[in-house]
C-alpha cells in the first residue's frame, strides 16, 4: 500500500490564505510595516489583526512598536521559530506537490 502524504495538524495555522501569505512575505523579507502588510493584503485592520494575533500566539511572528517622527509604527517580523516551522512546512508542501503528475 502506498504511503499517503498528509499535512500534519501542527500546520493548521498555515491553512488560511491570509496567514500563508503573511508568512510567505515575512519568510522572504524578515520584517514589514503593519500598514504595508495591510495594503498588500487589502484587509481591514480588524481582519489583519485577527490573523496577526494567531501567528503571534504560536510564536511564529512578533510585533513591535517603533516611533517615527510624529507617528508610531508597528513592525511585524518573523521569529526564529516561525522561520524554521514555515521552512519545514514549505519543504513538506514541495514534496507533496512534486508527486503530482502534470502530464
Amino acid at each position: 500500500m502506498e504511503k499517503k502524504n498528509t499535512i500534519l495538524p501542527s500546520d493548521e495555522i498555515f491553512t488560511t490564505s491570509i496567514r500563508l501569505t503573511v508568512m510567505l512575505i515575512l519568510f522572504s523579507h524578515k520584517k514589514i510595516l503593519l500598514n504595508e502588510l495591510k495594503e498588500i493584503l487589502q484587509l481591514s485592520s480588524g481582519n489583519l489583526d485577527h490573523h496577526i494575533r494567531k501567528l503571534v500566539n504560536v510564536g511564529y511572528i512578533n510585533t513591535r512598536k517603533s516611533f517615527f517622527p510624529g507617528r508610531p509604527l508597528t513592525v511585524v517580523e518573523i521569529t526564529s521559530k516561525g522561520y524554521i516551522e514555515f521552512k519545514d512546512y514549505l519543504k513538506k508542501m514541495k514534496k507533496i506537490l512534486n508527486q503530482i503528475p502534470l502530464d
